[in-house]
């Protein structure tokens, strides 16, 4: 009854998170998706779209059933990590008392600020992490003196969790590595840890699933990728270990351009404590548990510095679990360390909290920005122009119109969204990648015909969005604009021949 209470309590925490806040760049896509009228539709555009988004193919039907079933609400497709948060808590709660045997080292892992912000996020990192949770907890029981019952069931349900997380993202592969380390490790200690008569119906099962998607992946892989992330640094790297250890509420949200210099105190008081806590529970530590999750960084650092390509934090998803397995061995074996246990949850907790009700935090509110062109749309002769991602946009009423591409889809814009039942209040101008000159000559015609015009644009630091030809226009403009969270919405006049 305890763990039952316990797994309820947490579940109830991380589906409290789930709001109704406006959709960001990339959920609005994982919303266009899921709001096709068919699942045929909602397949033809993955097959006609970019590889990586087919490496998440299984999360886009999911997500797109479950809008058949709950609606199409910013808090409905939020909702489908509900499932997956059930899962998450069950799991945690009985990795605690099963393996670490503690009544309470949960409620420190829980706090994990990365979980937090993923449980009401329209993506399918959450969902991955509580797969990689499930499979790797299935795995540490099997290697720990499990039950008869335990042995029959945990190879499946550690293999089906790393099957089912790698077609809801393809980066749930990377947790391939850090997995076989743990077996290695395990095995060195211990060469009887693993009973191999358990698995073998499984993996002689199993094997041609993950032969089948490995294949799926190479497929997606050949076909290339029009996404391109910047070229990494130890700065940048060492930013993206700061974040998934939980500390990015003492930092500047670094989606827009931020100062530094203020958050240089948060971020070395934070850091120290969070260090400091690591190293007091180390000694109790599982060690495999140690280099499992050593090798799924160092991998990190590997492929990014030798692919040239920036991985984001949240790309470390299916590694979470590492760590927080990782500090669950320390709590559950260290009990005259509860400073260590206070601090890092102290830490955790000012990190979530900030994250969660800071302005600053917040992410793109493509709703006000809409909300505030249709506005002064009210009235006035005026057209709209949008130089920013398109799909948001329209989910908030503003009906694209533009040339294939229309990124990020392939079509263009009217094609793309008549797939869509989304309300269509007012025509826009996709107009983020004209160039100078045709925006200068689009506004000179707008003014011909005395129609004002509204530009919607990004202030993101994305180099696609800072870099917009848009930019020099504006600056000649003395209109002060109107400013939202990651947008400023201008009303403009023609520019000076």
């Amino acid at each position: 009854m305890k763990k039952l209470l316990a797994t309820l309590a947490l579940a109830a925490a991380l589906c409290a998170t789930i709001n109704s806040e406006s959709l960001w760049t990339d959920e609005a896509f994982s919303a266009f998706l899921a709001s096709h009228r068919t699942l045929a539709s909602c397949w033809s555009t993955l097959l006609h779209g970019d590889s990586s988004d087919l490496q998440m193919v299984l999360y886009y039907l999911y997500l797109h059933v479950w809008s058949r079933l709950f609606g199409q609400s910013e808090i409905a497709f939020r909702s489908a990590n509900i499932p997956f948060i059930l899962l998450f808590a069950a799991v945690l709660v009985w990795a605690s008392h099963r393996l670490f045997h503690s009544n309470w080292a949960w409620i420190i892992a829980a706090l994990s600020p990365l979980a937090v912000l993923f449980a009401s996020d329209t993506r399918p990192y959450f969902d991955v992490i509580a797969l990689s949770l499930t499979c790797l907890t299935s795995l540490l029981i099997c290697l720990q003196s499990p039950t008869p019952r335990e042995r029959k069931i945990l190879p499946w349900l550690a293999l089906l969790a790393l099957f089912i997380g790698a077609l809801f993202h393809m980066l749930m592969l990377l947790l391939a590595l850090p997995l076989l380390v743990l077996l290695l490790v395990t095995w060195r200690n211990n060469r009887d840890a693993l009973h191999w008569p358990d698995w073998k119906l499984p993996l002689l099962t199993c094997a041609p699933l993950f032969l089948a998607e490995f294949a799926y992946f190479a497929w997606t892989l050949s076909r290339g990728a029009t996404y391109d992330y910047a070229h990494p640094d130890l700065l940048s790297m060492a930013s993206v270990l700061f974040r998934f250890a939980g500390l990015s509420g003492f930092a500047p949200n670094r989606h827009y351009d931020n100062p530094m210099r203020p958050y240089l105190a948060a971020i070395a008081f934070s850091g120290i404590v969070f260090l400091a806590a690591l190293v007091a529970l180390a000694p109790a530590w599982s060690r495999a548990l140690f280099w499992a999750l050593f090798a799924g960084i160092a991998q990190i650092f590997v492929l990014s510095f030798a692919l040239h390509q920036q991985i984001e934090f949240r790309h470390l998803s299916s590694l979470l679990p590492l760590l927080l397995l990782l500090i669950l061995s320390g709590l559950g074996q260290s009990s005259r360390r509860t400073w260590a246990a206070a601090a890092l949850g102290l830490i955790w907790l000012i990190s979530d909290f900030r994250q969660l009700t800071a302005s600053e935090y917040r992410r793109e509110d493509f709703r006000a920005a809409a909300a505030k062109c249709l506005a002064l749309q009210q009235g006035r002769r005026a057209a709209i122009a949008v130089a920013a991602d398109p799909l948001a946009p329209a989910y908030y009423g503003l009906s694209l119109q533009g040339p294939a591409p229309c990124f990020p889809l392939t079509d263009s814009c009217q094609q793309g969204l008549a797939k869509v039942d989304w309300p269509r209040k007012s025509p826009a101008q996709y107009a983020l990648f004209w160039p100078e000159a045709q925006i200068k000559s689009w506004l000179q015609l707008q003014h011909q015909n005395n129609t004002a015009v509204i530009l919607l644009i990004s202030r993101s630091r994305h180099p696609m969005l800072k870099n917009s030809a848009w930019w020099p226009v504006i600056s000649a403009q003395t209109n002060n604009p109107f400013e939202m969270q990651g947008f400023a919405v201008y009303l403009l006049t023609a520019p000076k021949p």
